[in-house]
């Protein structure tokens, strides 16, 4: 059974100032999870749950001060809190391991913040994560906004986003699907439905989605590309050439078209007009 040896408050260093860490002895395996499976089940209670765990083996970057601290204690395990940050409610918690060999590991440990039946605070939430690139955070946070309130499409849209930008292309589909069903003129999820089936490689229901982005928004270019880039897929070369054209219409100096009509003109062999 792993060993409290006590809380203390010391300097760092490196200019990081003062930062409280607790201290014990664990013996093996088995005592560190064990005492990680407590912090865990502390801060349940909290409504605070474990998102996910890094880990960096023989680490030479820690600080000589909290090496010391480690030795003044007798402890070869410790850990410290960052501070929580306030908009999307998280918390990082610093494990430093002692190995037997005489190197330190270190885990960072992340949580995540449920509140008490609030769809708005969770919908908020998991919009700063998506606005963080954290993206796994979002889907999470997501997913109790929709258990909340199942009645908007915009949290489908949003988590749909999230899964696609971590490349779950089916679940991704299921949101912008049910998003789509809630709101059919919801033009950016038929655009990111399109985007995912281009994904998958499935050009033919891509095409289907982005003409329905294209009908229901006729006046800017990203569609038309998208979709020329599905029928260049399919070798369709004529409508690929149209739609980069339209693009190029919509917006003369709109970089991506141009250069995906140059790549079509090289592709088939044909001068550029």
């Amino acid at each position: 059974m792993w060993e409290y040896k006590g809380t203390f408050m010391f300097d760092i260093g490196e200019s990081y100032g003062e930062s409280t860490y607790d201290f014990f002895v664990v013996n093996g395996d088995g005592d560190f999870d064990a005492l990680s499976k407590y912090y865990e089940s502390l801060w349940n209670r909290f409504n605070y749950y474990v998102d996910h765990v890094s880990k960096t083996e023989d680490n030479k970057e820690l600080s000589p001060h909290v090496k010391a601290a480690m030795e003044k204690h007798n402890a070869n395990c410790c850990l410290t809190f960052l501070e929580d940050d306030k908009n999307i409610k998280t918390k990082a918690m610093i494990v430093n391991r002692r190995m037997p060999d005489g190197r330190y590991d270190v885990y960072f440990v992340y949580f995540y913040y449920f509140f008490d039946n609030d769809a708005v605070k969770y919908f908020d939430i998991a919009t700063r994560h998506r606005q963080n690139n954290l993206f796994a955070a979002a889907a999470v946070y997501y997913t109790k906004t929709i258990e909340l309130d199942q009645k908007h499409a915009t949290p489908y849209y949003m988590r749909g986003f999230s899964y696609l930008k971590l490349e779950d292309y089916d679940a991704a589909i299921a949101d912008f699907t049910q998003a789509i069903e809630l709101n059919p003129d919801y033009v950016t999820a038929y655009f990111y439905r399109g985007q995912t089936y281009a994904d998958k490689k499935d050009y033919d229901a891509a095409i289907a989605d982005f003409t329905q982005a294209i009908k229901r928004d006729a006046e800017r270019a990203l569609p038309y590309i998208t979709r020329g880039s599905a029928y260049m897929n399919k070798e369709d070369y004529d409508k690929a050439r149209a739609d980069f054209s339209k693009a190029l219409e919509l917006e003369p100096d709109n970089k991506d078209a141009r250069k995906a009509l140059e790549t079509l003109n090289e592709q088939v062999g044909r001068p550029e007009p």
